[in-house]
């Protein structure tokens, strides 16, 4: 498994980095730090060496960074962990990465409660939500890796996942895991109890270690509805997936103010569809 972390060298950065470490070490995987660094062309050589002595520095910075995380957490095998420092924007870099190193999860932290505001309102993280295919973990600078008791998961009621998406939340998982699922219907006229039956056993069938429970509810207040709901669960970590417009979609439509809490306080593990 490979993980690739974005890093900005920002202390939300190194929480980042930090659980994705221990994840890493958890599921024997390994981790690439990349820093990108936009190159500016002028007429003038001067600032284009100006441009080059920085990137030695970004170079330098992620070579502390390495440093820190194997020396914080003796587990790491120092051959597990790679740095690279690459010219141009996040979401390209990510892509020419992804091609040539099979990466399965990205990993970026959030600044707490401006963590939303960066995301849907222009940031690299929502070019790198909006634009890549693959699995993103965003992680608030108050968040501690931990084992995950109750999962989150907001979704559609015929959802399915397919085989990467399965593999990757059962690393999150374990045996005592409890998967939250919530639907939150539009319209009261279309509620489907066979449907939410469904449901509930292909999810048994997927994880049948852990306990499923299915709560649906009819409420046009969306983003109020899934807060209170992952109070009531204490939740660990949310779950979405990106093309859902009962959920990240009718999400970005609403005020940012509404939507801070929420991420200030769980991980949310995205999946985008190709």
């Amino acid at each position: 498994m490979n993980i690739l972390i974005p890093t900005d060298f920002s202390k939300c950065a190194r929480v980042a980095a930090d659980y994705a470490v221990q994840f890493a070490i958890q599921n024997n995987a390994n981790i690439t730090l990349l820093h990108t660094f936009i190159l500016r062309y002028t007429d003038n050589s001067y600032f284009i060496d100006f441009d080059l002595s920085l990137q030695e520095v970004a170079k330098k910075q992620l070579r502390i960074e390495k440093h820190r995380l194997i020396e914080k957490f003796p587990d790491l095998d120092k051959m597990q962990i790679t740095t690279l420092c690459e010219i141009g924007g996040l979401v390209e870099n990510i892509d020419l990465i992804e091609k040539k190193s099979n990466i399965d999860l990205v990993v970026m932290g959030t600044k707490g409660v401006t963590g939303w505001d960066e995301i849907f309102l222009g940031s690299e993280a929502a070019s790198v939500v909006a634009n890549i295919t693959l699995p993103i973990l965003l992680i608030p600078e108050n968040v501690k890796f931990k084992q995950i008791a109750n999962f989150a998961f907001p979704i559609k009621l015929n959802e399915k996942l397919n085989e990467q998406q399965i593999n990757l939340i059962r690393l999150f998982a374990n045996d005592n895991s409890t998967f939250n699922l919530f639907h939150s219907y539009e319209d009261v006229l279309d509620i489907d109890d066979e449907a939410e039956n469904q449901l509930t056993k292909y999810f048994q069938s997927t994880f049948p270690k852990s306990t499923i429970q299915l709560e649906t509810q009819y409420d046009q207040s969306l983003v109020e509805s899934v807060e209170l709901y992952l109070e009531k669960i204490q939740a660990d970590f949310v779950i979405a997936k990106k093309q859902q417009k009962n959920f990240l979609q009718r999400i970005f439509s609403v005020s940012v103010t509404e939507t801070l809490t929420f991420h200030a306080k769980y991980p949310l593990l995205i999946f985008t569809q190709k």
